[in-house]
């Protein structure tokens, strides 16, 4: 893997008592092409715009799908990552359902730990913060044709965050709309598909005139079980019961805080059930 160090970096720059959610950008980006029918080798570069043609195929059919994860500064100043190889899978999963080519994942993992350690002084040092990692590929044949990509581009930034929905531990209004519908069985609910983000824009603008903060988004044929809510999996709480939508209809994300929570609750020995929650 070539290495290009940025000049001076942007650490200065930073603002840590106040860094908001993708406001910031660590010093160095990974690009990794695919064409000729195979990935190339991965680059570590300062990050920067990248150029790209009016007629790429992602501006106009959206063959884009991304992970997001985290790493976080212990009290002992090291910067540790949360179960990235499961997020790394799940983005090779995105990628089959897009046609797009998978990824090594164990190549992935070590030069994503190479570019956290290059950039590990953009980790938040406080509580509630963390460096937000943002691996994403997209397709970069240009052409209007409605057709498979040829080429693509496998990128990874980071960012400095604050919590999502701030520092303080708040709660957050969700509205539940029958109206619209966020995925169906046999789509691409189960993925993260940069469209499946895209088209829930407009509910998430009602949801927020209304005084909400999030969606809830209930299944798209009957529209009367509780799939997720916009950026995450859903779980109640029901007598001693802890209850989650299942994933067998196809149309929830499998989220890695889902899967950790329940692998948690089970070994503490709660009582869980995955099944349809009727709203």
């Amino acid at each position: 893997m070539k290495v290009k160090q940025r000049s001076v970096s942007k650490l200065p720059e930073i603002d840590f008592s106040n860094l908001g959610f993708g406001k910031y950008f660590g010093d160095h980006m990974l690009l990794r092409r695919y064409e000729k029918g195979a990935w190339q080798e991965s680059q570590i570069l300062p990050f920067e715009d990248i150029p790209l043609s009016p007629a790429n195929v992602t501006l106009h059919y959206a063959q884009s799908i991304f992970e997001g994860m985290k790493a976080f500064r212990g009290e002992d100043g090291i910067v540790r990552l949360f179960r990235p190889e499961q997020n790394i899978a799940r983005l090779n999963r995105s990628a089959e359902r897009m046609a797009i080519p998978l990824i090594d994942e164990k190549k992935t993992l070590e030069e994503l730990i190479a570019l956290i350690t290059l950039d590990q002084d953009f980790t938040p040092p406080h509580i509630g913060s963390s460096l937000y990692i943002r691996p994403f590929i997209f397709a970069t044949d240009p052409t209007l044709g409605v057709k498979i990509s040829e080429t693509y581009n496998f990128m990874i930034i980071i960012t400095p965050v604050d919590a999502y929905y701030g520092r303080s531990l708040q709660t957050v209004k969700i509205f539940a709309t029958k109206e619209f519908i966020r995925a169906a069985p046999g789509g691409t609910g189960h993925v993260k598909a940069a469209a499946n983000y895209a088209q829930s824009l407009y509910a998430e603008k009602i949801a927020q005139q209304k005084g909400y903060r999030q969606t809830m988004w209930l299944d798209g044929r009957e529209h009367k079980y509780v799939d997720e809510v916009g950026t995450m999996n859903i779980m109640f709480v029901i007598n001693d019961t802890l209850i989650t939508p299942s994933l067998e209809q196809g149309t929830i994300l499998a989220g890695i805080t889902r899967d950790s929570v329940l692998h948690l609750a089970r070994d503490l020995g709660w009582k869980v059930e995955e099944r349809r929650i009727p709203f």
